[in-house]
């Protein structure tokens, strides 16, 4: 293997597949990424116990030369080596395999070798079976949106391993996706360009890393999912990662059903609101924030601290439907969470007491819902 690259574009690449791994597996051959010399392009993977990521630099892009390859091949070099090495070179690189897969960088007046890896021992990528696969396609933007409306509310630890992730599911032009921890739920519905009817549940540990190579442009990006495993590749990259065995909670009920109080308010407002009463609330156990309708049509907010103080703000809504009786106690942060989020100006507020959950979405739309349960106070 041999070629010349300019090293912005090769320390992009790399920087990107180094998000899967590990720095724990630093004696692993999963420390390492692989780099694979084509005919008209160079292929740099990086993986984990749980999700993958394939980079491809072409010969050309937008009609300038980046890359020459000379000779093909494949070796895996230690990431964390190869990324800081990079930082230090000038602007072209030339890299070269020996013998017994020793791995030489030549710049301008430098010449640096770094031990690399057999690429037999690195794990095999997702393959595709053409005959099962299902696939479908989504804009980058789209998927980007539904993504960081809903990944919030999913659970950071591992005691519900299906919590942890995102539920899919596609119908025909239609995508869904749900999250909860069980104290809080987001879901968001979009209408896409699909004829398939399936659904799978995906990590949140893998979706955040995926956030991180999606851009706003429109990009088409391709969902091919398979038994075991879900791959989204662009025409820049490849990000597969395994899917969770196990049967999310059927959360349909929680959304449904007649409110016994609808309060329309201003989003921002609300939230500027909580996060002041979120100061003196943020030290007690679930962040206790307590909302109040008051008599006049107003809300109240309220929270205290032993150590600090305690803080009254009236608020004015736009419009009450229902019953004038609101006395719940909410976790000021969750409620943060889920409004910074959303995008609206105006949202809706559902109450059915002081111990039901509290329905949060965009004023007369039912495509985006977030649901979060009360705080029992006494």
């Amino acid at each position: 293997m041999e070629f010349t690259i300019n090293k912005d574009y090769f320390f992009q690449a790399v920087s990107h597949v180094s998000k899967a791994i590990e720095s724990t597996k630093t004696d692993s051959i999963l420390a390492g990424i692989k780099i694979t010399a084509g005919a008209d392009r160079i292929t740099i993977v990086g993986c984990n116990s749980t999700f993958s990521i394939k980079k491809q630099i072409p010969t050309k892009f937008n009609g300038t030369e980046q890359l020459q390859i000379y000779r093909a091949g494949t070796v895996v070099i230690p990431a964390k080596h190869l990324l800081e090495l990079l930082k230090k070179l000038p602007d072209e690189i030339t890299m070269k395999m020996q013998k017994d897969f020793l791995v030489t960088l030549n710049a301008t007046g430098i010449s640096i070798h770094i031990k690399g890896l057999n690429p037999e021992q690195y794990p095999a990528l997702l393959e595709i079976n053409e005959n099962s696969k299902i696939s479908i396609t989504i804009t980058s933007s789209k998927l980007i949106g539904i993504l960081k409306s809903t990944m919030y509310a999913a659970s950071n630890t591992i005691t519900k391993p299906v919590l942890t992730g995102i539920m899919f599911s596609f119908q025909q032009d239609q995508l869904t996706c749900t999250a909860t921890n069980s104290h809080r739920l987001a879901y968001r519905r979009m209408a896409i360009n699909s004829n398939v009817n399936t659904c799978c549940i995906v990590p949140k540990s893998a979706l955040n890393e995926l956030l991180k190579l999606l851009s706003h442009d429109e990009l088409q990006v391709n969902i091919t999912i398979t038994d075991h495993e879900i791959l989204f590749s662009t025409s820049t990259f490849h990000f597969h990662t395994r899917i969770i065995d196990g049967k999310y909670p059927d959360v349909t009920s929680l959304l449904l059903g007649d409110a016994k109080t609808i309060v329309t308010i201003h989003r921002k407002q609300l939230l500027q609101g909580i996060e002041r009463a979120n100061f003196f609330a943020k030290n007690s156990r679930n962040n206790n924030i307590h909302f109040e309708l008051l008599p006049d049509f107003t809300l109240k907010i309220s929270s205290k601290s032993t150590e600090i103080g305690d803080i009254k703000e009236i608020q004015s809504i736009t419009s009450l439907q229902g019953e004038n009786d609101v006395n719940i106690t909410l976790d000021g942060q969750l409620l943060i969470d889920v409004l910074k989020v959303m995008k609206e100006d105006e949202i809706s507020i559902r109450f059915n007491g002081s111990l039901k959950p509290v329905l949060i979405q965009p004023v007369d739309e039912t495509y985006h819902k977030h649901l979060i349960s009360p705080v029992r106070t006494k």
